[in-house]
């Protein structure tokens, strides 16, 4: 599919668990620029996912360019998160 066309931005986020315990509540979300605010609205294909130790997932994240000016930057957050 070409995304240009739609004017969707799509971005597909790795998720890893390198640690000895349950990364819980695992909350992604997009925000304009550093420290900006958060992009919405944005649709994830999971979202508040958990991870066992060693787990790893690929999540795709869609969102309307038009809903916001400047790159995109990921903020990931929730239990046993590094």
């Amino acid at each position: 599919m070409n995304y240009e066309r739609t004017g969707e931005g799509v971005a597909v986020v790795k998720l890893t668990n390198p640690g000895p315990a349950l990364a819980f509540m695992v909350r992604m979300k997009l925000n304009r620029d550093q420290g900006g605010e958060e992009i919405l609205p944005v649709f994830w294909a999971d979202n508040y996912v958990s991870l066992l130790p060693g787990e790893t997932r690929e999540v795709e994240a869609r969102w309307r360019k038009a809903d916001f000016g400047g790159t995109p930057v990921l903020e990931v957050s929730g239990w046993n998160v590094r």
